[in-house]
């Protein structure tokens, strides 16, 4: 999946191998960390600063892009 950040300054893909890659298009530059598992979806939040993720265990997550640590919320019934 693939999204682009509000002021198209930024392009996250997330992928079956458990990676998030966050691409500056300014810079050509990207930060990547590992994700719990298998990401299946991505969107940013409005100012850029956080990107929330699903995947198929029904589990969202907001991470914060600074830190790289992800909130999780837990309860849904499907993929997210």
């Amino acid at each position: 999946a693939v999204d682009a950040s509000t002021d198209g300054k930024s392009l996250a893909v997330v992928t079956d191998d458990a990676r998030v890659r966050v691409y500056n298009l300014e810079n050509n530059d990207f930060l990547e960390f590992e994700h719990p598992t298998s990401a299946r979806t991505a969107a940013f939040g409005p100012a850029g600063k956080k990107l929330a993720t699903g995947d198929r265990n029904s589990t969202l997550r907001v991470w914060d892009l600074t830190t790289q640590v992800p909130l999780q919320l837990t309860g849904h019934t499907g993929t997210v």
